[in-house]
């Protein structure tokens, strides 16, 4: 009767520490997902912008639009063109929708925006997986959409990072599916990751170690599939292009100089200053709950892939030109490891008394929202203006105004296009030449550009300032050739790209 009567009393009302809890825990999920929004909103302003958003994305244009026209990408370097060091996935892709809405921009946007979107619907799924927890799912994906400023906006431009990001996590998703049919596809995966960006390659070793701890023999599948591809695909595109392909890919990024100062300041400047909370929850899963029998399956793979990614993040970042973009699979890993510790820490507070259980967890989720607060960043800054746009114009207008179609733009692509003019060899490609080692290839390639400048093939050069110790030759041979005639005024082309490094058409140089 007395169990009767206690069952029929209404349930006492939740503690004012309970309430607050309960309120933490809706404002750290509203901060995930208004992250989320946010982008969504950001890419919706930026992937239908006519002009670069940051300073390589016109090069990447001119790559599909050799494409289109049944060039190879991967030849020798001329003034003509130099392919960007990266591996053709991307291109081929935006190429076959470019074919369907048009050249431009866009189509590459497009690419980046959808696997943006990929990754955060990996993310979730993974973290639920794992958890059972659509919380912590969207905490997941929500960090890594915060991350987006600190990763230099780089999610929807028409840059190759984001779809290999995409391909990775994607494998990883399979991975943990753990069917033979699912080692397959995530070997397919795998090896396409590496054919978006060439450095996923650094993260199919330790994929294929968790796949054997895992599977055992079934492990060999994923091995078998992400190994025949990924060698067979470089041995054919290599043929194909005869023997350029790997010099791009391979050979001429490892003769470029590492930058030791990016040593340390990836540790500090890119994980540890802006992301100290998710790197504790990251450790917590990594260093205790992850080695609990029921999760060693999952750290069995987290693990391993977590050590990849850092290590080619890390290389990647000291590689001389290594922007923030590259840093961007080290902010998914960190997201996805500080949302599982989020999710496995809850059930450790189950068992202490209600008050100090409610304020426990209420220091939890404040901590998140506080890292969510760590990561604001001005949304406005990332959108292109009317000054912008202005910037471009005005530069269109000046390169319609000189003679002939072939002038030179080092320091941007497709811009040439529009104005009616060709495109000629990006100075980001170049660069990489430059930088490489003394050999036959780069004096070849030097030799084929003094004689443009030297015949002058171009009507008009318009230059950037010259700040890097690389361009002091190409600089001084076009003095040689070529004489200053006008300075582009800095109000006309004062605002030029939104994200990445900055160079400002400055001079208009003529033939001698």
């Amino acid at each position: 009767m007395r169990d009767a009567q206690r069952e029929s009393l209404p349930a006492a009302p939740p503690s004012s520490r309970e309430r607050l809890c309960t309120a933490t825990f809706r404002l750290m999920l509203a901060a995930a997902a208004g992250y989320l929004l946010l982008y969504l909103v950001l890419a919706l302003l930026r992937v239908p912008y006519k002009y670069e958003l940051e300073w390589m994305e016109g090069g990447m244009v001119d790559h599909i639009a050799r494409i289109l026209a049944g060039k190879q990408l991967y030849v020798a370097p001329t003034m003509d063109f130099v392919p960007f060091i990266y591996a053709p996935l991307y291109f081929y892709l935006a190429a076959g929708l470019a074919k369907l809405i048009g050249l431009g921009l866009l189509p590459l946007r497009l690419v980046s925006f959808a696997a943006s979107l990929g990754c955060f619907a990996m993310l979730y799924l993974l973290v639920r997986r794992e958890t059972g927890q659509a919380w912590a799912g969207l905490l997941a994906a929500g960090l890594f959409a915060a991350t987006y400023r600190l990763s230099g906006a780089w999610f929807d431009v028409a840059r190759v990072d984001t779809l290999a990001l995409f391909l990775l996590l994607l494998t990883l998703y399979l991975l943990r599916q753990g069917s033979t049919r699912a080692l397959i596809l995530g070997g397919v995966t795998v090896a396409l990751a590496v054919f978006a960006k060439q450095s996923m390659l650094a993260i199919v070793v330790p994929l294929a170690l968790s796949a054997l701890y895992c599977y055992r023999w079934r492990g060999l599948v994923f091995l078998a599939t992400a190994g025949l591809l990924i060698a067979g695909g470089d041995l054919v595109l290599n043929a194909l292009h005869g023997g350029w392909f790997n010099y791009y890919l391979w050979i001429l990024p490892r003769q470029h100089k590492p930058e030791l100062y990016q040593m340390s300041a990836f540790w500090i400047d890119d994980l540890i200053m802006p992301l100290p909370f998710a790197l504790a929850l990251a450790a917590a899963y990594l260093g205790y709950f992850g080695w609990r029998r029921p999760e060693r399956p999952a750290l069995a793979c987290f693990l391993p892939m977590t050590a990849g990614v850092l290590a080619m993040t890390w290389i990647s970042r000291i590689h001389s030109g290594g922007w923030d973009n590259v840093v961007m699979p080290a902010h998914a890993m960190v997201a996805l490891l500080a949302a599982l510790g989020a999710a496995r820490m809850l059930p450790e507070l189950d068992s202490l008394p209600a008050q100090r259980r409610a304020l426990l967890t209420t220091g939890l989720f404040a901590v998140c929202v506080v890292q969510f607060g760590m990561l604001y960043y001005n949304p406005i800054a990332q959108v292109p203006t009317a000054a912008h746009a202005q910037a471009n114009r005005n530069f269109l207008r000046l390169l319609q105004s000189l003679p002939g179609e072939n002038v030179y733009v080092p320091y941007t692509g497709y811009l040439p296009t529009l104005a009616g003019k060709r495109t000629c060899a990006h100075a980001a490609a170049y660069l990489d030449i430059l930088r490489g080692a003394d050999g036959p290839i780069k004096e070849t390639f030097k030799a084929d550009v003094e004689r443009a400048l030297r015949e002058h093939r171009f009507a008009a050069i318009i230059y950037s300032d010259d700040t890097n110790p690389d361009q002091d030759w190409l600089h001084t041979t076009i003095d040689r050739y070529y004489t200053r005639q006008a300075e582009i005024p800095t109000a006309q082309v004062a605002q030029w790209c939104v994200t990445g490094i900055y160079f400002r058409p400055r001079w208009i140089f003529v033939p001698r």
